[in-house]
Formats: structure tokens, C-alpha cells, sequence
């Protein structure tokens, strides 16, 4: 039983295939409305995935009929040995079940059949003696201008080709950011993305995460050469159905946004209306919706200034992001595609470039691919060059090309610029601002001085003579300053030769931080931007994120060179440092491990001051700021690798 009807009744199917295929012409133009077939509404249980689209006539009912004229038309074609619709949904009339439902829901229209396919196993070769059937459902309804599409993959696939292509259809994709804004606002969980960078062996050419909140987990450096492909999150903050937490898909560049298995034929639609819903909401806003995650590669839709092509490569089936499209004409294609020969030569002075292509060692000929850009759609454009030594091979791959190239090809340009999932990226480095400063208050200490003072005649480097002048005979360094501000829980310090850090602190809440300290360059409070002032105190945070491990920490503390290290209980100075060992011989008890720098040379209100400052051309002090940051971003992906998070801590005033 296909997994879209409840019941075993749903449908009747015409005997004859045929004749299937003949009344999937004449319902059309019957004005009585003899159908084929029917299936009930009723017992529809759909995935909910759609295609979602915009009418861009005056009217959206012309739209809606030129659309499922196209699905008809298209839903008979392929390379099966047997397509053909056996069955349509019941007629629509006022008094109808799914007339009800349809108002109730704010529904406008509907319309739906059902494709019975009969094709070879693909296990056996030349033998028809096995033959596999499969009833495959197609579904559109509209709502206001927006029409959801809900088809088998091949269908779906050739729906596709067609938004590209001349005459422009009356419907059209939804913008990449306004489905972001839609159905990406919550906490995302899942990104699959593709690299826009050249192919190298130290990056990979895509990657998929998943997680709590995405959005923490960017990397402004590691991640900035990758473009968002498609993604899925939780919208916590309007739910899409019964007032429950939801996990959205969508897939930008082809328009289509899925959820969950539904139930019911009206659960379905209320699913669906409530994302139209989302999507109304973003399309009212007069301004461009913003980009949701800025950190990735950005999109450009001027061709112009792409020039240079000296990459292609494409996506293998094991690298498509689900089971469905691996199943699909997509992955077809990319099987045809694996072992071909594809070697491009590119032109410095404009985006057309060819590739030589073939087979098993040979080249058979060439291709010739440019740009164009058709309405909003950015698209390649793939032709035979010349007349081919190997006809058939070279037009076979010139058709997977054309057939799946917005799915599976990336090009790379010497301008910048990389052609991935239909859209043009620019893959400039993203000067991404630094998430975790802290602002703290050192009133009443010397934010120059990082350690107390000692005796005339004693070497700073005395370092028992330091630790022993932590906090007393008023001490205003901040190394004091540490001190009073990690005073629950346990402390010490491991200033010396060989330290881990200046302090280790574990908190009662069980926190474990491993704490830098560094004096600023200048006490002044017109003291400017410095990123030497951050340089060996970051440097000295990164190399020793080995120890966020709290057993390696236990046993590198156990071996202390010092004979006495300063450590404190509650605040109060203790002996020894046992009591902090012994609670990281207990890793089950740490619940979060922090690196936390603290050097307060910046001022918090330079840092605002310089973030506030309109788009224009940079002043030093905010040059200085940026590659302040991307210091510290590059830093903090050291530590957040080590499973622990930084936190720089500047001065509030």
C-alpha cells in the first residue's frame, strides 16, 4: 500500500493504461467533469514537502491551471516502460468533504492524481519477467498567490527544469533569504552545505552538521568559504501546527520546504497553510529580508564580474543530502556522471569556459558553458563544441549536465566567484565580529600590571616569591584581581615554568576554567586598539587547550614544579591544590569547560563606538579592531575543537 492513503480503498484505477493516458488529456477540456478514477481526499496522508511557489499573474488561477497542465503533461513522460495517471481526486462542489476542508483551512484550490509506473528491477538486466509497480502521488493547492507542490522526484525534478527555462512560466521560486526568514528563524539543527573554495585535500568539498543551535557552532574563518545549501530548524517561536516545536527543512535554490510524515488529509493542509503563512509574513515586508547567517559564503547575481573558470567538480550520489534525492533522477545522473572525464579550460576575460569530456581515459570531445541569467534565476547553459571524435558519450554527458548541473556542479572562477546550487557566491573572507567579550570593572587595579610586585634584589621570575604575593600587603595587579573575582569554588594558580594557565578555577556550579591573564599595553583611557597586546596571550590560551581534558589537567597539575602552588578554597588560601585535584579525578562532575583571556586593554565604549560607525572607509582603530577579532575567532576554533568555549574579558571603563 503506497504510504501517502490510509485504508484499502482509496482509489479505483482505470484497467487500462491507455485509456488512462487518453483521459488525462480529454478532463481538461471535459466540461462535465467525468473523471478517470477516483481517489478520496479523505484518505490522503501525504509527506508534507512542498515545492512552494509564487503565481506572478494578475490572476493565480490562470497560474494554478497552467500549472497542473504541466504536472499532467509531465507526470506521462520518462524512461519507465509504463507511466500513466489511473486516478484523480474526487470531484470538487460545494457540498463536498474537501470543500469543507478546503474552507475551513482557507484553501482556494486543489487538485491531485495519482501515477501508476511499471519499470524493470534493477537487480536483473534484459528481462522483463520482473517488473515492479508503484503508485505515485502529485498534489498542488494554492492559497492567495502561493501554490505548494507536493511530487514524486522525477516530476518534481522536471518542474524544476522548467522554472529556467524561456518562455518564464507563471509561477515562480520563492527568494532564497525570504525562505531563511520563514522557516529558519528558530534554533537550527541541521545544515548541509557546499564549499565554494577551491578543491583541495586539506578542505572538503562539502559538509553536513547537526546540532542544538547552529548558529553558535559557525565558524567565522572555517566556515566562510561554504554556501548554505539547505538547512532545518526547530521554530520555537511560532510553531507550525497544534502549538508544537517543529523541525522545518527547506532547500533554497529549489524552492521547497519539508516537515513530517502527516496523519490525516487535514493535517496536511493546515501544515501547509500555516507555511504559507510563515512565507506571507516575510513576503509583506516592504524591505529585502536579511540574510540569517551572514558567516557564509554570500550570494551575487551580477555575471558580470565572473570571469575565470579553472574548477569543476561534481557531487557523487554517497554526497547528496538524503535518502530521497539518492533515489532520485538527480542521483541517476550522478552515477552517469562519476566516471566521466571533465577538464576545463577557462577564460580570464569572461564566465564561459569548456570542458573536455569522455570516458574511460578518452576524450570524446568538448562542451561549451556559459551563464545567463533567465528572471532571477542564474543558470548554465551546456552545448556541444565542434563536431565530437565520440558522439554518444559526449552528448549523454552534456544531457546529465543540463539535466542536474544546479543539484551536482560547482565551477570555480579566479575572480572569487563559485557557481553552486544555482546561485553565484563570492567566497570573501567574512571579518566576523568576536561573540564572547566580557566587560568587566578592574577599578581599583593596575590594568597594566599582570602580577604583584616584588622586592628589590628578587628576580621577577622568582615564582614562588609570586605566588606567595598574591592578594596581600595590598596587591592591585590582576593576578589579585582574578582572585576576588573567582572567589567560590576552587583556585590556583600555575604561574611558572611549564604553566597550563595562570589560574585553574572550577566553580561549585562544577564550571572548569582555564584562566590567561595579560596586563594592557597602557593604562590610559585613551589608550588605542591593540592586537599585539592580545598576540601572546591568545597564543599561549591556544596551545594549551590539551589540557580542557580534565584527566590530562589532574595529571599535569599532579606533577607541579613549584614546591608550593598558591590555591584557595572559598577564598581562602589553602595548603595545597588537593582538593582541586581530586575533584578532576571526577570528570562526570565537570558540567562546562571555559579558556577565559583576560587583558583589559580595550575600553568597552572604543569597542562600541567602533561596531556603531556606519559602512565607509575604516579608520585604523576599527582595521585594528577587525583583525583583533579574526585573531581571536581563529583562537576560539582551536578551543571550541577541544570541546571548551573562550571568553575574553576587556575592561568596562
Amino acid at each position: 500500500m503506497p504510504g501517502w492513503r490510509n485504508g484499502k480503498d482509496a482509489f479505483s484505477c482505470i484497467p487500462d493504461s491507455r485509456d488512462a493516458r487518453e483521459a488525462t488529456v480529454s478532463y481538461m477540456a471535459d466540461a462535465s467533469g467525468n473523471l478517470p478514477g477516483n481517489v478520496a481526499w479523505s484518505e490522503l496522508r501525504p509527506y508534507i514537502s512542498l515545492v512552494v511557489l509564487e503565481c506572478t499573474t494578475p490572476d493565480p488561477v490562470v497560474a494554478f491551471d497552467w500549472l497542473i497542465n504541466f504536472l499532467q503533461n509531465e507526470a506521462v513522460k520518462g524512461v519507465h516502460q509504463g507511466v500513466d495517471i489511473v486516478a484523480y481526486g474526487a470531484e470538487i462542489h460545494d457540498k463536498s468533504p474537501i470543500s469543507l476542508q478546503l474552507s475551513a483551512v482557507e484553501v482556494d484550490q486543489a487538485f491531485t492524481f495519482v501515477t501508476r509506473t511499471i519499470d524493470s528491477v534493477g537487480w536483473i538486466q534484459n528481462d522483463i519477467q520482473f517488473l515492479d509497480t508503484s503508485h505515485l502521488l502529485t498534489l498542488a493547492i494554492r492559497k492567495n498567490r502561493l501554490v505548494g507542490i507536493h511530487a514524486f522526484d522525477s516530476l518534481r525534478h522536471r518542474l524544476q527544469l522548467r522554472l529556467d527555462r524561456e518562455p518564464i512560466p507563471p509561477v515562480r521560486r520563492i527568494s532564497p533569504t525570504t525562505l531563511e526568514n520563514a522557516f529558519l528563524r528558530g534554533e537550527a539543527k541541521h545544515f548541509w552545505l557546499r564549499g565554494t573554495h577551491p578543491r583541495r585535500a586539506t578542505r572538503p568539498d562539502s559538509k553536513n552538521i547537526g546540532g542544538l543551535r547552529l548558529q553558535e557552532a559557525i565558524n567565522p574563518i572555517e566556515d566562510s568559504t561554504f554556501a548554505l545549501g539547505s538547512a532545518r530548524a526547530a521554530l520555537d517561536e511560532q510553531s507550525v501546527h497544534d502549538g508544537a516545536t517543529v523541525l522545518v527543512g527547506t532547500t533554497m535554490h529549489k524552492s521547497s520546504v519539508w516537515v513530517k510524515p502527516s496523519t490525516t488529509f487535514q493535517e496536511y493542509l493546515a501544515v501547509s497553510v500555516q507555511l504559507f503563512g510563515l512565507l506571507e509574513e516575510v513576503l509583506s515586508v516592504d524591505l529585502p529580508p536579511e540574510r540569517l547567517f551572514p558567516l557564509f559564503a554570500y550570494e551575487t547575481t551580477d555575471i558580470t564580474e565572473v570571469r575565470g573558470a579553472f574548477d569543476i567538480s561534481v557531487l557523487t550520489p554517497e554526497e547528496l543530502i538524503s535518502n530521497r534525492e539518492r533515489e532520485s533522477t538527480v542521483a541517476d545522473v550522478a552515477e552517469l556522471l562519476r566516471d566521466a572525464i571533465i577538464e576545463i579550460r577557462g577564460d580570464l576575460a569572461s564566465s564561459r569556459f569548456k570542458i573536455d569530456v569522455g570516458y574511460e581515459g578518452c576524450i570524446g570531445g568538448t562542451i561549451s558553458v556559459r551563464l545567463e541569467r533567465i528572471g532571477e534565476v542564474t543558470k548554465l547553459h551546456f552545448g556541444i563544441h565542434g563536431q565530437p571524435s565520440n558522439e554518444p558519450p559526449v552528448s549523454a554527458i552534456r544531457r546529465g549536465l543540463e539535466m542536474a548541473y544546479r543539484d551536482l556542479v560547482s565551477v570555480h572562477y579566479r575572480s572569487g566567484h563559485t557557481y553552486v546550487a544555482g546561485r553565484i557566491w563570492h567566497r570573501q573572507m567574512q571579518i566576523a565580529r568576536f561573540p564572547q567579550w566580557r566587560f568587566e570593572d578592574f577599578s581599583g587595579y593596575d590594568i597594566d600590571r599582570e602580577k604583584p610586585l616584588v622586592d628589590k634584589g628578587v628576580k621577577a621570575e622568582n615564582f614562588e616569591t609570586i605566588h606567595e604575593r598574591i592578594g596581600k600587603d595590598g596587591d592591585r595587579s590582576l593576578f589579585a584581581w582574578v582572585l576576588d573575582h573567582y572567589s567560590t569554588g576552587w583556585l590556583t594558580c600555575d604561574d611558572g615554568s611549564g604553566e597550563i594557565a595562570d589560574f585553574i578555577h572550577i566553580s561549585l556550579a562544577g564550571v572548569l576554567s582555564l584562566i590567561h591573564v595579560k596586563g594592557a599595553d597602557s593604562a590610559s583611557t585613551l589608550r588605542r586598539i591593540s592586537v599585539g597586546a592580545y598576540e601572546v596571550v591568545a597564543s599561549q590560551a591556544s596551545k594549551n587547550t590539551i589540557y580542557t581534558d580534565p584527566i590530562r589537567l589532574k595529571e599535569k597539575l599532579e606533577r607541579g614544579s613549584l614546591r608550593r602552588q598558591a590555591s584557595w578554597t572559598d577564598g581562602v588560601r589553602v595548603d595545597s591544590r588537593s582538593d582541586l585535584i581530586e575533584y578532576l579525578g571526577y570528570p562526570d562532575l565537570i558540567t562546562e569547560t571555559q579558556v577565559i583571556v583576560i587583558q583589559p586593554h580595550l575600553v568597552e565604549s572604543r569597542y562600541r563606538e567602533l561596531r556603531n560607525v556606519a559602512d565607509g572607509k575604516p579608520s585604523d582603530d576599527r582595521l585594528r579592531l577587525q583583525l583583533l577579532e579574526t585573531l581571536l575567532n581563529s583562537v576560539r576554533t582551536t578551543v571550541v575543537g577541544s570541546g571548551a568555549e573562550l571568553y575574553v574579558v576587556a575592561s568596562n571603563a
